[in-house]
């Protein structure tokens, strides 16, 4: 289900707006903050992306001029990301198009009862991720690791 979703959900951004998943996912979370502007190091908080993926995602919406990265005013290590003018465009013609595609795909489909109970078990799930996240961050070697030791 999450790979067909992913699929049709990335071709309909691609055909009908020229935006990749990842576009899509920055563009949303800069436009959504104060003043379209976002700390880079929050930005990957939020997207849960990696500092790499993150500067090459970035790297390339700037060569498209959807975004801009500047100094932080207050820390001259940070990056501030901010919408451009082409980003904002983009961000508001895609958003109402992806919308329509989730609801064809996902909510029409579904009854009320049906997507609580889906709130419900997707709650649960998330909940035991970051459970285990946590906890497996606490503990040093890794399973295999572990298992290398024993053997």
């Amino acid at each position: 289900m999450n790979r067909a979703m992913s699929s049709y959900l990335s071709r309909r951004l691609a055909q009908d707006c020229g935006l990749s998943p990842a576009d899509f996912q920055v563009l949303i979370a800069v436009s959504e903050a104060p003043a379209q502007e976002l700390r880079a190091k929050d930005l990957g908080s939020e997207l849960r992306w990696d500092r790499r993926r993150l500067s090459h995602q970035l790297a390339r919406m700037e060569s498209r001029g959807t975004v801009i990265r500047k100094q932080c005013p207050h820390d001259g290590r940070g990056m501030i990301v901010a919408l451009t003018q082409a980003g904002r465009v983009s961000i508001e013609l895609a958003a109402p198009i992806n919308l329509v595609a989730v609801r064809r795909c996902f909510t029409d489909v579904l009854t009320l009862a049906q997507l609580d109970a889906l709130a419900e078990i997707s709650d649960a799930l998330v909940a035991n991720i970051e459970r285990d996240a946590a906890t497996s961050t606490q503990n040093s070697a890794t399973p295999c690791e572990s298992r290398l030791a024993i053997e």
